[in-house]
């Protein structure tokens, strides 16, 4: 009868993720620290608009559940009536099915820097007289790129906007 020698490696410790060891150490100190995952957060933004992104703020996706802070309790109750509505709109901007529940928590909301993608520039032209827009054309008329041609045309017509504003007393620094 043979007898056979027990293993006697020690059972190798389960290791964790750098990111959730540096989140727990970071956030028993108060530090916010955003290492959420971008794609879905950008996701987030675009699937509820500007209106409610500027009240929530995405914290984290984990095992399909998306974690989202709310501002107030008005905003938490009113996401718990769209919130099917959101997970369809973010599984369709993802391409695929991720998210599978959302919790909404009330907390503070820490703005992210915008996505590559930003809305146009909305101008009141309205405010520029005659003169300004016969400068911005000669200034923009030997521009043959045209985007570019018309980005050069809101920038300066925002500056002049802006100027206008200022010195008739709607804008104060």
């Amino acid at each position: 009868m043979r007898y056979r020698r027990r293993d006697t490696k020690t059972k190798q410790p389960d290791f964790s993720r750098i990111g959730d060891i540096l989140q727990k150490a970071l956030k028993k100190r108060k530090i916010p620290l955003d290492i959420g995952n971008p794609a879905v957060c950008d996701a987030w933004n675009q699937a509820v608009g500007p209106l409610i992104s500027f009240q929530t703020c995405f914290d984290k996706l984990k095992n399909g559940i998306l974690y989202i802070r709310v501002s107030n309790s008005v905003w938490l109750q009113q996401l718990q009536f769209m919130k099917q509505d959101i997970m369809e709109k973010i599984n369709l901007t993802l391409g695929r099915k991720d998210i599978k529940d959302i919790f909404f928590s009330i907390g503070e909301i820490t703005r992210r820097p915008l996505s590559k993608e930003k809305p146009p520039l909305r101008l009141d032209m309205s405010l520029l007289r005659e003169r300004d827009r016969k400068i911005i054309e000669a200034c923009t008329s030997s521009i043959k790129d045209s985007e570019l041609s018309n980005l050069l045309k809101r920038v300066i017509a925002k500056e002049m906007i802006r100027k206008r504003t200022r010195e008739s007393g709607f804008l104060r620094k």
